[in-house]
């Protein structure tokens, strides 16, 4: 079996966090010390959301959108809420000074001088991809002399005024596929219109409305305006330059499998991107963020491996896979899937309803359980297994349709359905015999971990036989979720964390943490992750033996 990592990091956080000690006033052997939020720049600070439905940027600063509240970003460290407005956000639209909002039935609204509402502008009828505005700075030029707003209608471009006066049909567009979103250029003012795929193709045209000859084949998913520069966003974000026909587009991130919402420049240089990750800071000139503001969405369960690749199975991105690296021995960990090149976000629509995640404890093979309309599916992957994730998952034999958990080790499988462990044998599920109903199951090198209502009971493996046979009893209540690797047991329960040892039922660290809900938990040697719905994040902690 493979030998994980245990090697020690003493370094001082300020974060101060309160451990309950043993009965009889002795302190634990094992602490359990906070080491940050993973994805967050700014240890010890989460914020309530991880992707953003829209972010643009004004001469008044950042602003971005999500469920339902609109937020001001005027540095890393200073975020606030301006106000909250229901009816939703398909995205937010600036010309560099003043900002719009388009709902999902296409009304566009404008932010208001004061910055405490959006008031109706204009209703185009629900447009064809995104409405482009014209920047500020060209409204005396080119199409800025004709219209402020365009959006897409039936093949043509219809216009608006500053004021959301419809000016009519301002343009026809060819018969070339499918116009999915509009574009200006930042110094002619010269309009852009592009195909969807897979036609892919970009139409430039002059200020009379004129086309020019030729159009780059390049797919873009949207365009976006950012000051005085246009970007494009496919699966990274690219700028587009005014000469665009021999310069092509510069691509500004490394490719990446996230979807882009919005991108605002940073005072001195430098861009913020809003997108399914959060918000990520970009310096000036560099292809990684430096910086990641957001937390993580609900997250029903989490495995790690000893290569230290973390995987979260997230509830509220409707069961997609997210792959992220855990953060190795840093205590600011950064995580998104920019920062590395084996780890990415997994979110093929295959595993949308996912149930459960789970690794083996030697070897790094994860496996997930998902629910495919009337079953549940059991799916293996390996990342030796080749570079693409989302298409290397291998699907393994159907669990029982009320599987709830998955537990792997060595070679043998084994899942939580009703109450019943059931284990993989010769192609089919088989029940595994317990003693009490089950409610979490775990799996580590030793051994089978299953806890029930009052009580946790740890079964010993026979490397040899692949036996199962009860070792140690242990009385604890209240679980919710449970890992195990090594010789110990982790726990998650509501308000603490508990760190018990397989050989003598022993409690080495308790962490109290008083608005913990007690989410799914991850451990790998002397790490230890939690989801922390409360938060909307993912903590992870270190685990340390006290020096006497």
């Amino acid at each position: 079996m493979r030998v994980l990592r245990r090697r020690l990091l003493f370094t001082v956080l300020p974060v101060v966090l309160v451990l309950v000690l043993r009965a009889g006033g002795e302190p634990p052997a094992t602490s359990i010390r906070f080491s940050g939020y993973l994805g967050q720049s700014e240890s010890g600070k989460p914020l309530d959301f991880i992707g953003v439905n829209g972010l643009a940027g004004t001469k008044r600063g950042c602003f971005f959108w999500y469920a339902s509240k609109f937020y001001r970003l005027d540095a890393p460290e200073k975020i606030r809420m301006l106000f909250r407005q229901e009816g939703g956000c398909r995205q937010l639209l600036s010309d560099g000074a003043d900002l719009w909002l388009e709902r999902p039935d296409g009304k566009l609204l404008k932010l208001n001088r004061s910055g405490t509402a959006f008031e109706p502008f204009a209703d185009p009828g629900a447009p064809q991809g995104q409405p482009a505005f014209v920047p500020a700075h060209l409204e005396r030029s080119g199409w800025g002399k004709r219209l402020k707003l365009a959006v897409i209608r039936e093949n043509a471009v219809i216009g608006y005024d500053a004021a959301g006066r419809s000016v009519g049909k301002v343009l026809d567009l060819p018969e070339a596929g499918s116009f999915n979103a509009l574009g200006f250029l930042p110094e002619s003012g010269e309009l852009l219109a592009s195909t969807a795929y897979p036609d892919c193709r970009i139409f430039r045209f002059r200020a009379d409305g004129t086309p020019f000859a030729w159009a780059l084949r390049r797919h873009l998913f949207t365009m976006i305006p950012a000051g005085r520069a246009l970007f494009g966003a496919d699966t990274h974000l690219q700028q587009i330059p005014e000469d665009f026909r021999t310069n092509s587009t510069r691509p500004l991130t490394r490719r990446d499998d996230m979807f882009i919402f919005g991108v605002a420049p940073m005072p001195g240089g430098g861009y913020y991107v809003g997108s399914s990750q959060g918000i990520l800071r970009y310096p000036e000139g560099a292809a990684l963020p430096d910086a990641r503001i957001g937390g993580f969405p609900g997250c029903r369960a989490l495995a790690v491996n000893d290569d230290g690749v973390l995987l979260a199975l997230s509830s509220a991105e409707r069961g997609t896979v997210f792959a992220l690296d855990a953060g190795g021995e840093s205590d600011t960990p950064f995580l998104s899937s920019s920062n590395t090149t084996s780890v990415g976000l997994w979110n093929s629509r295959r595993y949308r309803n996912g149930e459960a995640l789970a690794v083996t404890a030697a070897g790094g093979t994860f496996y997930l359980l998902n629910r495919s309309r009337e079953r549940v599916e059991l799916w293996r992957f390996t990342p030796a297994d080749g570079p693409a994730p989302g298409d290397a998952w291998k699907k393994l034999p159907d669990p029982p349709a009320e599987s709830t958990a998955v537990a792997a080790w060595n070679r043998e499988l084994f899942v939580l359905a009703a109450g019943r462990v059931w284990q993989l044998e010769g192609g089919k599920f088989v029940p595994f015999s317990t003693d009490i109903p089950v409610r979490h199951l775990a799996a580590a090198e030793s051994g089978l971990c299953i806890a029930g209502e009052d009580r946790l009971i740890f079964l010993r493996a026979d490397i040899r036989t692949g036996t199962f046979s009860p070792y140690r009893e242990i009385p604890v209540a209240n679980v919710t979720a449970v890992a195990a690797e090594g010789d110990r047991i982790l726990i998650s329960k509501p308000g603490a964390l508990e760190l018990y040892s397989a050989e003598d039922g022993s409690l080495e660290a308790r962490l109290s943490v008083s608005d913990y809900a007690g989410g799914p938990v991850a451990l790998c040697g002397n790490w230890l992750w939690t989801a922390d719905a409360a938060k909307m994040a993912i903590a992870r902690f270190r685990v340390e033996r006290s020096v006497r």
